[in-house]
């Protein structure tokens, strides 16, 4: 970096005597000097000195006050500014022309070494994450300065310097990446947590020394294990425990690849070799590289559990799953974590290698986490959670109205294509998919619709089609095929195995704003043992409460979910929904989006889902008259239809990109019950 600066510095000085004279050309070398010490922190000194001698020559003066500490004390927005100020001090005036070639110069070198900063930054972080944590340690036990209590080290803080908000920098941990990325390297995964457990003690801190006097100190946070040479020895009085939390982590069910390969990196950032331990001797470096094939035959071997149904009950194709994680955090609440959630998590990579798993005590292992030797195992640095929005690029931006409008037709003519033309059956599908729990009224869970597609008894209908439209439009989806012996057979409630402290999970743990698509077509009569009894019922529950009672053996604990869920049926489905709308046959119209119609798709299914929606006084009185009146005239209308017409209107507001309910909206919501419930 320092050479590029010299060349630039010359370019300017003396290579361009015809541009800039002798005069100008000394508070150009003066701000780009105090630029430079912003960018090249460990050049500063020699900077500074530059600085000095520049600012004696434009001003007559120098601000010693301003230099008398080391260049490193100030920040990068003093030494900006000083620049600034001094140079507006100054009698020397640029004229326009000139003012503009040094803009394009100075933009030049600092975009030049602001990427050189930041390539070196993050590559030091995804190569050598350990011993970025070492010194961070270090630094912390020998300052006296009192950090954060969720961040003791600044290690999150030095990661979010490196980092920011972008993190696509850093290689994901997939059924692709997974045995090509080195142990001790940065990696990041997504997935959803599908088992916790009890918080677990590591060494924080502790002190070590040889017979030679020598003393160091040692740390287990972000680690495996104790890096400890052999002839050093632990002083017992000096442990200082902490704790975290282990997470069962696997890839988020349903998820479609087209969201996966959203938010993966085209190619990840080679990672460096494993640091080695004090005690390796150092013709160890030429052996690395021959010990990575067992390493990436060990993880092919953990990828070919990936079929296991206890962790993967739903499978989409084996191209989006990543295999099952352990992931440690630190400097967090265990509240934090909920079972289901899908979060995003940054760490240190670990692999067991055939030789370290033979020398695990297993059975202790497995007493509190079992088959942590076979899997990943990632020290969590970072976290955030995971939602579509973040899937889906572009969603946060707003959506103009004729933009919203148009996408929903589209949707509409797209989903009616797949139920025989029916755009009502259609729009009400997707309400469907834009429904969002926005509050528990004790167990009602508001602003949740489940659906019921009714298709006459003699007519032919397969869900696959429309399945196949929610799999390209929403993150995640699955499809049940419902049969008798699929009921019999399959494990629907996620159940816990007291003896091995392990939850294997069922069909219907998935995260939260998972599509759930019921397909009863094949359904036919038969005889249901106590276990598909039990799954109907798991499944009732789930569309009309939005929980699912987990099986822990001695007793059944209810979670709360947030799946839209839409059977297809002949005639009344066998689960009950909120509502059901009866099919009829249309002019079916062929829908073939483009990939721009497409992307705008997906963008407006993750931006509507999680609009929010006002009811100004107007607009509530008229709805008060309008049900009051409804009352009055129809005896069918209850206080649940009200429920139901608000629930509704609200999916209206969204479905057009809007949030506040007008009359207009509430009574187009009407018009289209009307319609529904005329079929009925």
């Amino acid at each position: 970096m320092s050479a590029l600066a010299s060349c630039f510095v010359i370019l300017l000085v003396h290579v361009c005597p015809g541009v800039f004279n002798r005069q100008e050309r000394i508070p150009i070398v003066f701000m780009l000097s105090g630029a430079l010490c912003v960018l090249i922190p460990r050049h500063r000194g020699r900077l500074a000195e530059v600085y000095l001698v520049c600012e004696r020559q434009v001003t007559g003066f120098s601000s010693s006050a301003f230099m008398l500490k080391p260049v490193d004390h100030f920040s990068d927005r003093m030494i900006l500014v000083q620049s600034i100020s001094t140079l507006k001090a100054s009698k020397v005036v640029l004229m326009p022309e000139k003012a503009d070639i040094l803009c394009i110069v100075f933009n030049v070198l600092m975009c030049s070494f602001r990427s050189t900063m930041v390539m070196e930054l993050t590559n030091e972080w995804i190569n050598q994450p350990l011993q970025i944590t070492q010194k961070l340690f270090e630094k912390s036990h020998s300052s006296s300065t009192i950090s954060s209590a969720d961040d003791p080290w600044n290690v999150k803080k030095s990661f979010e310097e490196a980092f920011g908000d972008n993190w696509t920098q850093i290689p994901l941990l997939s059924q692709a990446s997974s045995g090509k990325l080195s142990n001790g390297s940065l990696v990041r995964v997504r997935a959803m947590i599908q088992d916790t457990f009890d918080p677990e003690f590591f060494l924080e801190s502790v002190y070590a020394s040889n017979d030679q006097g020598h003393k160091c100190l040692c740390t287990s946070k972000y680690r495996d294990g104790l890096d400890v040479q052999d002839d050093y020895e632990l002083d017992e009085t000096s442990q200082k425990f902490g704790e975290r939390y282990p997470l069962l982590c696997v890839s988020p069910p349903g998820l479609n690849s087209w969201a996966d390969e959203n938010v993966t990196p085209p190619t990840p950032i080679t990672t460096g070799n494993k640091r080695r331990a004090p005690e390796e001797p150092s013709d160890m470096e030429d052996s690395i590289d021959l010990q990575r094939p067992r390493v990436q035959e060990h993880s092919e071997n953990i990828l070919a559990g990936n079929s296991d149904p206890s962790v993967y009950p739903i499978q989409k194709g084996k191209a989006s799953l990543s295999p099952p994680c352990l992931v440690r955090v630190y400097d967090a609440s265990s509240d934090s974590f909920k079972l289901n959630h899908t979060f995003e998590f940054v760490g240190i990579l670990h692999y067991s290698g055939p030789q370290e798993e033979a020398q695990m005590d297993v059975d202790d292992f497995e007493t509190v986490i079992p088959g942590q030797s076979a899997m990943p195992r990632l020290e969590c640095i970072q976290y955030r959670r995971v939602d579509d929005r973040r899937l889906v690029e572009g969603s946060n931006a707003q959506m103009e109205v004729e933009q919203v409008r148009e996408t929903r037709r589209l949707i509409i003519d797209w989903l009616a294509s797949t139920l025989h033309g029916d755009k009502l059956a259609a729009e009400y599908v997707l309400l469907n998919l834009l429904s969002k729990i926005h509050h528990r009224a004790e167990a009602l869970p508001l602003g949740s619709l489940s659906l019921n597609v009714k298709y006459a008894p003699q007519s032919t209908f397969t869900a696959a089609p429309l399945s196949h439209v929610i799999s390209q439009i929403v993150t995640r989806d699955v499809l049940l095929n419902l049969t008798v012996e699929h009921l019999n057979e399959t494990t629907f409630v996620p159940k816990k195995d007291i003896d091995t402290n392990r939850l294997h999970a069922g069909v219907l743990q998935v995260s939260e704003g998972t599509i759930m698509v019921i397909d009863e077509g094949k359904l036919r009569a038969g005889q249901l043992t106590a276990h598909g009894t039990s799954n109907v019922t798991a499944l009732g529950n789930m569309m009309t409460w939005q929980r699912v009672e987990y099986d822990f053996q001695y007793q059944r604990i209810p979670f709360p979910v947030d799946v839209p869920a839409i059977t297809l049926s002949h005639g009344n489905s066998l689960i009950k929904a909120m509502i059901s709308v009866s099919v009829r046959e249309e002019e079916t119209p062929t829908v073939s989006p483009t990939p721009d119609q497409l992307h705008m798709m997906r963008r407006y299914i993750a931006h509507c889902r999680y609009l929010n929606m006002d009811i100004d006084e107007a607009t509530s009185a008229v709805m008060q008259n309008t049900f009051v009146h409804a009352r009055k005239t129809d005896s069918e209308v209850r206080q649940d239809t009200l429920h139901l017409w608000l629930t509704l209107a609200r999916l209206q507001c969204k479905s057009f990109g809007e949030s506040q309910l007008s009359e207009e909206r509430w009574n187009y919501t009407l018009d289209v019950e009307k319609k529904r419930v005329a079929r009925s």
